[in-house]
């Protein structure tokens, strides 16, 4: 069991083995999460000092950075004989995180079993490999240092922000492959979650459903999709997912192009697929019209 146990993933937790929650002022969190972000290499106080008291003239920047180290050595290592344990300095006055400490960091167990796997030229799964995707997701219970916008704490959130999203993708893809269609749709979710204008992840969904024999699901994640686009960003399906979303609601009764074959004794089976493809053709009729707007916008400007 480690020592000490940082989580930077959501709200930020240290705890020690010898003592309760450490609780850290967010000056404080901030700090020794750019030394565990960065533990690789030791970092010169100028550095230290620009990031967290640029505004700050030089000798008192200095001091607050002195009263800060001290501060969470006092916290990480509370007596003499543990000094050194986590805060190292070099001979120069570099400052940096022990390494070689027993410590565990949820952003170590999350990034290096996905970087390791996802970063592999062959882009098959083996089982081991889903195994440990799985359990190195889980490690992943938010963004990164929630409540901090510096711009450091921005680039690395959205560096794991993306390698969380790539690692549910993967396993959207191989649980699909494997006909697991339940298991592949949730995870599938988790993304749109995280990120509700992935249309391609709409698209992967509408054909999972469609698979699995839902065919109404299908249709319904299309409208999803139609909503969030249009709220977000104001704009409809792109032209393949539409295409998509015409063949899910008429593709099993079409028996010729353009003809749909309705029998008497199926008309209330097909009245919601009905309904949904009228919905589809107002869609469409919607884009055209701003299409058409767009063009004799552009015309009267060129005239």
């Amino acid at each position: 069991m480690s020592d000490l146990r940082i989580s930077l993933l959501g709200e930020v937790q240290v705890t020690h083995s010898r003592a309760a929650e450490i609780r850290l002022t967010p000056i404080l969190e901030g700090l020794l999460a750019y030394l565990l972000l960065y533990r690789q290499r030791c970092h010169p106080r100028e550095r230290l000092i620009d990031l967290f008291w640029g505004e700050h003239d030089q000798d008192q920047a200095r001091g607050c950075l002195s009263t800060a180290l001290w501060r969470l050595r006092r916290l990480l290592e509370p007596t003499r004989r543990t000094k050194g344990t986590y805060l190292i300095t070099t001979t120069a006055g570099h400052v940096g995180f022990n390494c070689e400490s027993n410590y565990w960091l949820d952003v170590a167990a999350f990034e290096q079993p996905l970087g390791q796997i996802l970063s592999r030229s062959n882009p098959v799964l083996e089982s081991r490999d889903v195994l440990e995707l799985e359990q190195a997701l889980q490690f992943y219970t938010g963004d990164l240092l929630a409540g901090f916008y510096d711009d450091w704490v921005l680039r690395e959130r959205e560096r794991l922000r993306a390698l969380h999203l790539h690692g549910l993708a993967r396993l959207m893809q191989y649980h699909g492959c494997q006909h697991n269609y339940e298991k592949s749709l949730a995870y599938g979710q988790q993304i749109l979650d995280c990120d509700p204008l992935r249309e391609e992840i709409h698209r992967d969904m509408m054909r999972l459903y469609l698979a699995s024999g839902q065919r109404a699901l299908a249709a319904r994640q299309y409208e999803l999709c139609a909503q969030v686009l249009s709220a977000e960003l104001g704009i409809p399906p792109m032209e393949e997912t539409q295409r998509l979303y015409t063949e899910i609601v008429v593709g099993a009764d079409i028996q010729t192009p353009g003809a749909i074959v309705v029998e008497p004794t199926n008309v209330p089976q097909l009245l919601p697929q009905l309904h949904l493809l009228l919905r589809g053709v107002e869609a469409t009729r919607q884009q055209l019209k701003q299409m058409i707007q767009h063009a004799e916008q552009v015309a009267q400007k060129g005239g």
